[in-house]
């Protein structure tokens, strides 16, 4: 929602100036459903990278690059992407694009575009679309996630050896079929890895036992189990993960050795199976070193001895190694750098919790201090979790109200929990209760929204987060700033004339004005008449300010003057300055809107 003003620069505005535009732009997020993005009828394509378990992990309104294969000759301009999450779909923007021989670490002839992601796009996991006009189209699962800031503490959870053998358990207790996993136990795990939300999970192979993972439908199931976890999920082949091939592999689950560099982080897995990337993993590795921005650095393998395991040579040490493949909890070695193994997923869901703290010169994992208590199991027994969230009503969209109450048995702090509000439409949103808002989004035709929030889950505690509308009479006007002015969300009239005799309540809410005053307006209320023309106001901190100019009030349209906002106001009075203004002085605009 916005309110526009009107001033010109031949000499100063005095007195009371009306507002003259009422514009209901609201502030909530679209969410565009853009057809076409399922398979194609012209030529295919495939996604080399990102993929499920190579994914892209990127600031919002960041870009990043993908690898797509396809024919040689495809017009650049003619390519899309598209994130999609399980409610709806934004659209990206495709800034490059190169072809030449640059998919699979630069062996596979490929495409390599440079994708922006959209500002509205929330800190969720994405299905990636990428489409090409004539080339065709593929979509990648769990391929991007979006984060806040790359650059803050977090925290994964190393998963090692899933291992199925079968899709059912034998062992109603642990999980697990026979001596190793079951595809039923990943949906188990999942709830519990959702709430804790760690930055990624890091899977160091056997995620199939190679009696059960002999095709791709296999991998298929497994990679349905460890989508609902809700997190991106970084993966490279162990020993049992020999069946397939490794070109199936890279399709279903993405390069079996790579890279990740994250701002100042820099993440590598290596397969333990073929040594067909060794020169370019030695040489990626070693490249880390030269990069003064690299801060720290994590190792993944299966394991550090046997197959084709490879160590770090003398002076180029990672921070971290983790490993699997031994079934066991246990530091083996803490010096020249701390190689750690956690024990086989498939029991109870064991997992280790490594911790990564950003300070002004480094990184630091603060859980090697303790390692033995940053591993721990997700479920109690069976499908029975020691992390799990109740609501007061069902999530399904159908409530103006709810609570989550999460019970966490587990003696960890998830400082980054997450949960997902799906509530009924409301034109002002809704505010959160012992949580943080990170995003809010339309979904089913607008009819309703999704509101993500933050929670800081207690250890060995139960935390309560509840959700509730801004507005709840809708008449679009917040019910705090009623009651602080009517002394009750009912109480005002949104039409009726504010004390000040030109704007509405609503008005009076949208430029945040006091509606019992007589003389809070929103004004312009003054403008130089000398180049650089500079236009004066009184702004709110809670409130966005965008500069509009023309010549004359006859002729031409209204444009945002450049470097003039969209920006917070001061907080009183304000200045925009229009420095590339006409000798002859324009005409200006200032809008006002929700943030």
């Amino acid at each position: 929602m916005d309110i526009t003003i009107v001033g010109n620069s031949k000499g100063c505005m005095k007195g009371k100036i009306p507002a003259r535009t009422l514009m209901a732009i609201m502030t909530a997020i679209s969410c565009a459903i853009v057809l076409g993005v399922g398979p194609s009828a012209v030529a295919a394509i495939s996604i080399a990278r990102p993929n499920f378990g190579v994914p892209a992990l990127v600031e919002t309104g960041d870009t990043f690059q993908a690898e797509v294969k396809a024919a040689a000759g495809l017009t650049n301009t003619q390519w899309s992407a598209v994130f999609l999450n399980d409610l709806c779909a934004w659209t990206g923007a495709v800034e490059q694009v190169a072809y030449g021989t640059l998919a699979d670490n630069n062996t596979a002839a490929g495409y390599r575009l440079t994708i922006r992601l959209p500002e509205a796009l929330p800190p969720e996991v994405f299905r990636l679309a990428i489409r090409h006009a004539t080339g065709g189209s593929a979509t990648n699962r769990n391929a991007v996630s979006v984060l806040t800031c790359i650059e803050t503490n977090f925290y994964i959870f190393h998963y090692a050896d899933p291992q199925a053998e079968a899709y059912e358990p034998n062992n109603a207790d642990t999980g697990m079929y026979g001596t190793h996993g079951s595809i039923r136990e990943l949906y188990w795990h999942a709830p519990a890895v959702r709430l804790a939300n760690p930055r990624f999970m890091f899977d160091t192979g056997d995620e199939l036992d190679n009696a059960y993972g002999t095709t791709v439908a296999r991998y298929e199931e497994y990679k349905d189990g460890m989508c609902q976890m809700g997190v991106a999920v970084l993966a490279t082949r162990g020993n049992n993960d020999n069946v397939i091939s490794t070109a199936d592999w890279r399709s279903t689950i993405g390069v079996e050795s790579y890279s990740i560099t994250m701002g100042s982080f820099y993440v590598c897995q290596k397969d333990y199976n073929e040594n067909n990337f060794t020169t370019w993993f030695t040489n990626d590795y070693s490249c880390s070193f030269t990069n003064p921005a690299i801060g720290y650095r994590l190792f993944g393998q299966h394991f550090n001895s046997g197959g084709r395991a490879w160590l770090p040579p003398a002076g180029q040490y990672p921070n971290l190694m983790l490993v699997g493949h031994g079934h066991a909890n246990s530091t083996i070695q803490s010096s020249p750098y701390y190689i750690v193994e956690t024990q086989q997923a498939c029991n109870k869901g064991a997992v280790g919790f490594f911790e990564f703290a950003k300070t002004s010169t480094n990184w630091v994992c603060t859980s090697l201090a303790n390692v033995p208590a940053a591993q721990f199991q997700l479920m109690s027994s069976g499908s029975t979790s020691k992390l799990t969230c109740a609501y007061a009503y069902t999530n399904d969209g159908g409530a103006y109200s709810n609570t989550a109450t999460i019970t966490n048995n587990l003696s960890k702090r998830f400082w980054d929990g997450r949960v997902r509000f799906l509530m009924k439409y409301s034109a002002l949103g809704y505010q959160v209760t012992n949580g943080v808002r990170l995003a809010e989004y339309p979904y089913n035709n607008g009819s309703n929204l999704a509101v993500l929030v933050k929670v800081n889950i207690a250890p060995s505690a139960t935390t309560v987060v509840s959700l509730g509308r801004v507005d709840t009479d809708e008449d679009g006007m917040p019910d705090d700033w009623e009651n602080l002015h009517f002394g009750g969300p009912t109480n005002a009239n949104p039409d009726a004339l504010a004390a000040n005799g030109v704007n509405t309540v609503r008005e009076a809410w949208i430029a945040d004005l006091d509606p019992t005053d007589s003389e809070s307006f929103f004004r312009i209320t003054a403008i130089s008449n000398l180049p650089p023309w500079t236009v004066y106001f009184v702004g709110s901190s809670n409130r966005q300010y965008t500069l509009h100019g023309r010549t004359n009030l006859v002729d031409g349209v209204w444009t945002t003057v450049p470097g003039a906002g969209p920006r917070l106001g001061a907080g009183g009075t304000d200045a925009m300055p229009d420095t590339n203004a006409p000798s002859a002085g324009p005409f200006y605009r200032m809008e006002v809107k929700l943030p």
